[in-house]
């Protein structure tokens, strides 16, 4: 956690909106997201977003708690002046990107963790300090066959792309574009759209 009142400038930014420059300052705008998440959120919350069909109890992190969040993290960082309202709202939505990415790492790192030790409850401290009203919650619905059948999809969708990754090659044959004296040494190599297929 930061120390009140301490802020840390962020010069630039990426086209995703993460924080660039300077590079040391970036990197405590990412720690600091995942450190948020896991402080202020229940880790009995099922989902980051609201789910587009809703089933009987099911918990999301609402508009109002992400906001919190974000305010709570922007009350670190300074942004350039000369960043414009559309800029600053960029800076937003990555650090929601963010928050959303530690939530469920952590989540699922404290479930991996619990089966490793053989479902014995943990000490609630460190990260899982303020969890142990939630912790029931959490383990009922990790529990639950609608949790496991997620998971179950979530890795086959995962193999899946780590299939596909590995099909792709990271480039085209050497034969399937002209060699062009103009081209070389950039690093650039264009390719007729038929032989992609």
């Amino acid at each position: 956690m930061l120390k009140d009142g301490v802020k840390y400038h962020i010069e630039s930014i990426k086209p995703s909106g993460e924080p660039l420059t300077p590079k040391n300052i970036a990197n405590k705008w990412t720690r600091q997201c995942g450190v948020l998440v896991k402080d202020k959120l229940p880790i009995s919350i099922q989902e980051w977003k609201e789910p587009k069909t809703k089933r009987p109890g099911v918990t999301w992190v609402d508009n109002r708690a992400k906001k919190d969040l974000v305010k709570s993290l922007m009350e670190h960082f300074t942004l350039p002046d000369h960043f414009t309202k559309a800029d600053v709202e960029k800076v937003k939505a990555a650090a929601l990107k963010k928050m959303a990415i530690a939530f469920n790492t952590h989540k699922k790192t404290v479930w991996a963790n619990y089966l490793a030790a053989e479902r014995k409850t943990p000490e609630f401290k460190g990260t899982l300090e303020k969890q142990r009203e939630h912790w029931p919650a959490f383990v009922k619905f990790k529990e639950s066959e609608l949790s496991k059948e997620r998971s179950r999809k979530n890795k086959a969708n995962a193999a899946k792309k780590t299939r596909q990754t590995q099909k792709t090659p990271l480039l085209p044959p050497a034969h399937s574009a002209p060699h062009s004296p103009a081209m070389e040494g950039t690093g650039i190599l264009h390719t007729p759209q038929e032989s992609l297929s």
